[in-house]
């Protein structure tokens, strides 16, 4: 149950991890960027998976930018944006230690978001969420079982039209990276493999 969870916590943090082409601003959105998940729970079961629910607050922080020049350009291209909205998307999530196996895909609503520095937006929507490669899967939990998995990295992948107000911004080819080790990979594995063993 957790590992389903977690894929749709990674689906946020994917559909939120950059917002325009330029270089300088993508830098800002991947720095500043802070997701705080309030609330990661299973709506429903449907035929292909389960419904989950994703609650969140996002916020830009422009501190945590390194870089004055990127936090000055980044906080005024986001401040004349002021708000972006994705579109639906399909999220993909992998293992590539694994042979880039695929761990399960997620269907995102559209979601829009406050871009401006400092400003909370609260994030709920619902995402229907399939298994991917379940004897994969059961590798991957038989060797946390064993002992052999000391940390995890999940690969996740979408592509993403955006917005902001009336002005289209493209599609977004966007590639998101999570590592889950001590605490949290015991949490997403032991519930993983009561997941495989529910759904296979």
């Amino acid at each position: 149950v957790v590992a389903i969870i977690t894929l749709a916590l990674v689906a946020v943090v994917i559909i939120l991890g950059a917002f325009f082409a330029p270089a300088v601003v993508q830098e800002y959105a991947k720095e500043a960027l802070v997701i705080e998940p309030t609330n990661l729970s299973i709506d429903s079961f449907t035929a292909s998976g389960v419904r989950a629910r994703v609650q969140a607050n996002f916020r830009m922080d422009a501190s945590r930018v390194g870089s004055k020049n990127v936090r000055n350009i980044g906080r005024f291209g986001t401040w004349v944006a002021r708000k972006v909205e994705s579109e639906s998307s399909k999220v993909e999530v992998y293992l590539p230690e694994y042979g880039n196996i695929l761990v399960g895909t997620a269907a995102v609503p559209p979601v829009v978001v406050d871009i401006r520095n400092g400003h909370i937006t609260a994030i709920d929507f619902l995402t229907d969420l399939e298994p991917g490669n379940i004897e994969g899967i059961r590798q991957v939990a038989n060797d946390w079982l064993e002992g052999r998995l000391g940390q995890i990295r999940l690969l996740g992948k979408a592509n993403v039209g955006l917005k902001s107000g009336i002005f289209p911004l493209g599609t977004q080819s966007i590639t998101e990276s999570l590592v889950f080790e001590g605490q949290s990979l015991y949490r997403s594995f032991a519930s993983l493999y009561l997941g495989e063993k529910t759904l296979g």
